[in-house]
Parts: C-alpha cells; structure tokens; sequence
C-alpha cells in the first residue's frame, strides 16, 4: 500500500527502541504519525510514491523524547508544602511561613519549596536559622531553594535532623555556630565562608 503526500526519510539509521528490530534506514510519515519504518529495500515502493523524500546523508533518527521535567514524586508532596514561588522578600517568605506555622500543630514540620534566593529584594540569600526560630522554636522548619540544591532550617529542624555540624555542605558563622543553611556548593571554599548566599548572587549575609 503506498499513499501519496507521505513524507519519507532515508539514507540514515533509525533508531527505534525496538530490541526486535533495533535500528532501519527508512522512516516514512504519513500526516501526522509515523505509518512504516523499516529498510529502503522493503519499502521502495513507498518510496517512489511519497510527496517528498529527505535523504539523511548518514544521519541519525531519534525518537521524540519529550519530558515536562515535572518530578512526579516531588509535585505530589509539593500539595502538602508551603508554596513560595513567588516569594520576594525576605520578610514576605517569613510571613508565609509565620501563617503556615499556624495551622500547624505543635512540632509538627513546616516544610517549603520554590523560594528563589537570587529574587528577593532585601537579601539575596535563605533565611538564617534565627530568623526562622522566630517564627517557631518548637516546630521544625525547613526552606527549600528552588534548585534544589540548597535549603535552610530553624533549630528545631537542625535538632530533629541530628547531623554533625562537620556535615558537608553546613554554613557556619564566625564562631562556629550553624546558620541553618546547608548548601551543596560546588567549591568547598565556598562551604567555609560565613555567609549563606548561594552561587551567582552578588549580596551576602553575615549573622
């Protein structure tokens, strides 16, 4: 069966994922779905009949890999987060979580995502552990950077955690207090320095 304004790619290898007949040469369109994919030597009466051929030159096909980069297990528990992805301020993410620590019960976690460091307005960084103690010193609290590669938490949280303070990635200030901020920085000299800024931000903090 042939049908004319098919559009026909050949002279190349087509990966198809397909352990029975892992690679071809020939990938033959038809609208808008893929109708035959196989050797030019099998369909070279298909071929002959399509509205336009593209000759691969040696190329590769790929199938179509599409990915809404969406992480399916952090988006559901992201339902049961404070939200602060449009957090910018500093003190605006504090309010957030002072109402969230609200409805909370007594020790229970207060735990956030999506706060933009670089964003906010009066300081390009994460809540220090004693800003976060403000809002409570019984619940644990944890902030969560929006690449995921950094986070702040209050005392309490540092308590439930119950990590060294010779832990990789803790920040600490000049007497070696921790500043509630863990950060997996690529530097490790930036892992000493008595601020909890993150990379790519030109303000720092000192507390």
């Amino acid at each position: 069966m042939t049908t004319a304004g098919s559009l026909a790619f050949t002279g190349g290898t087509v990966i198809t994922l397909n352990p029975d007949f892992p690679a071809a040469n020939t990938l033959i369109l038809k609208g808008e779905r893929i109708w035959q994919v196989g050797l030019a030597v099998d369909l070279a009466e298909e071929l002959k009949s399509a509205w336009e051929v593209v000759d691969l030159q040696g190329k590769a096909v790929l199938p179509g890999f599409i990915d809404t980069h969406a992480h399916l297990i952090a988006t559901g528990l992201a339902h049961f987060m404070v939200d602060l992805t449009g957090v910018r301020s500093l003190d605006e993410g504090l309010a957030e979580l002072k109402s969230a620590a609200e409805d909370r019960a007594p020790g229970e976690w207060i735990v956030s995502y999506g706060l933009t460091a670089g964003l906010l307005r009066d300081a390009s960084r994460l809540p220090s552990r004693r800003e976060l103690d403000t809002i409570s010193d019984r619940s644990p609290i944890f902030v969560g950077e929006r690449t995921g590669h950094a986070c702040a938490l209050n005392s309490a949280g540092l308590a439930r955690l119950d990590l060294p303070p010779e832990t990789d990635g803790f920040l600490q200030d000049r007497a070696g207090e921790p500043l509630g901020c863990w950060s997996l920085l690529p530097t490790p000299s930036l892992l000493r320095r008595p601020t909890c800024s993150l990379p790519n931000t030109s303000a720092t903090a000192e507390w």
